[in-house]
């Protein structure tokens, strides 16, 4: 079965941070300077931790060459290309498959130098290759189109259903798309996994609002009035009339109470843009929830304490033992005998 782990790993920026990694899709969600993009790079085996345990199979990606052979990673900064793509990706997965990538990206035969176009490649190649027993991608949707995105989403899925896949990102949108298992990593540490819807879980009380932008704005607030989907509807106060925020704690639902509202009031939607919780809003939320989780522990520790007594309410003392009763003994008056008449 596929399975990775960090234990205890001490790898700047992280500190002290295990997480154990079973088959199926996890999405690191946190920021380079958080560590996500050390995490694939440790999990890829082309770096160690200066302390602790980083293993893929039970084993040390970075020790064992045969064990990085069945692993495909895409990192932050991939290397430049040593042969031209078409050379590389023919190596990789064959000839006719090269060929189908080599024209839907449009790789040219000379080398290319771009980062954007080494990492599209490299993820390629990830989802190209059999028998994978790990996949380790930095930002897989990162500056796509939407068809390639789409097409990245199904395809790291279904690679999930039979293998360790782990994604880092530092957007939020990017990871709800994904699905999986969110795991939040904030200054190097792994310190949270939010629940379903994650929009709301990431910050709890924050709902995920729609930015609409419609011609017949005012038609379409209208028809969401009432929605039991549709927490909150706002016309914007700015300079762009035909806009209007839109919130509610499922995204899902609220996307399609949008599309609904827009056949049936008429109004012709122009964009619809979700904007959810922000990286440091989730930070936030964090540091309060581990704020109270403390505070909940502390005082549940606490001894109960012991309430004095009241002069009123108090008991009475408890009676003074009685003295004992004389013994019982036949003592003859003094002066007196047997023969002695009174």
């Amino acid at each position: 079965m596929s399975s990775a782990a960090f234990e205890d790993v001490y790898a700047a920026p992280l500190t002290a941070t295990s997480l154990a990694l079973g088959p199926g899709l996890t999405v690191l969600l946190g920021t380079p300077d958080d560590g996500t993009a050390t995490c694939v790079e440790l999990l890829a085996g082309s770096t160690r931790p200066r302390r602790g345990r980083v293993h893929v199979q039970g084993r040390d990606p970075h020790a064992d060459s045969d064990l990085r052979k069945g692993i495909c990673a895409v990192l932050a900064d991939e290397p430049e290309l040593p042969l031209p793509p078409s050379t590389l990706l023919t190596n990789a997965v064959g000839a006719p498959r090269a060929a189908e990538i080599c024209a839907r990206l449009g790789l040219a035969s000379v080398r290319w130098t771009s980062l954007r176009a080494r990492r599209a490649m490299a993820l390629e190649v990830a989802l190209a290759r059999p028998g994978l027993c790990l996949a380790a991608v930095f930002e897989p949707l990162a500056l796509m189109h939407a068809l390639d995105r789409g097409r990245n989403i199904d395809a790291l899925q279904q690679l999930a259903q039979s293998t360790t896949v782990v994604c880092a990102t530092a957007s939020i949108e990017d990871a709800r798309a994904l699905g999986g298992d969110v795991v939040l990593l904030d200054r190097g540490r792994f310190v949270r996994r939010p629940g379903v819807p994650l929009t709301q879980s990431l910050a709890p009380r924050a709902d995920g609002t729609f930015v609409v932008r419609a011609e017949g704005i005012e038609q379409l607030c209208q028809a969401l009035v009432g929605n039991p989907v549709v927490q909150s509807v706002r016309l914007d106060g700015s300079e762009l009339p035909n806009q209007a925020f839109v919130g509610g704690p499922e995204p899902d639902a609220v996307s399609r109470a949008i599309l609904e509202a827009s056949q049936s009031s008429g109004a012709k939607l122009l964009s619809v843009m979700l904007s959810g919780p922000t990286l440091d809003e989730s930070r936030g939320a964090t540091a309060a929830l581990w704020r109270a989780a403390y505070e909940r522990a502390y005082y549940a520790a606490r001894p109960a304490p012991v309430p004095a007594p009241s002069a009123a309410g108090a008991a009475p003392a408890p009676p003074a033992p009685a003295a004992p009763a004389p013994s019982v003994a036949s003592v003859a008056p003094a002066g007196a005998s047997d023969g002695d008449p009174t």
